[in-house]
């Protein structure tokens, strides 16, 4: 017996909906403050965002109904998750990679020098740019 892999045309359109959402709403403040929410409002602009997500029909995949969500179950709402993640988890990988090779070229850190015994790691400690504690 085979097994049914497709989705309901309600979750197709919702994937298209988050997708639509994501580019046009989410990336553009994400590309204008360099992805620190911090910067680009804090709680404010959180706020703003669930309100354009509702307003979009997108807000809360995995919520119940009577709590103003789409109700879905695991198996639909991960493609949804996905379309919303898939467009800026691309940009954060980047930026870790990014980060991880920046980390990777400058000399353990204090920490690392009090768990070795090495004295060549502990004479090199803190040469990152920021002093040793």
């Amino acid at each position: 017996m085979a097994i049914d892999l497709t989705y309901a045309p309600e979750v197709v359109a919702l994937i298209e909906k988050t997708r639509d959402f994501t580019r046009n709403v989410v990336l553009p403040i994400e590309d204008e403050h360099a992805g620190d929410i911090a910067v680009a409002g804090g709680d404010a602009i959180r706020i703003e965002m669930q309100a354009a997500a509702k307003e979009a029909g997108v807000f809360a995949p995995h919520a119940p109904i009577e709590y103003g969500g789409h109700g879905l179950n695991m198996s639909d709402r991960a493609p949804v998750f996905e379309e919303a993640a898939t467009r800026s988890s691309a940009r954060l990988r980047s930026t870790s990679l990014r980060r991880t090779r920046a980390m990777s070229t400058c000399w353990p850190t204090s920490r690392t020098k009090r768990r070795s015994s090495s004295s060549s790691r502990r004479s090199r400690a803190g040469t990152c740019g920021r002093p040793s504690p």
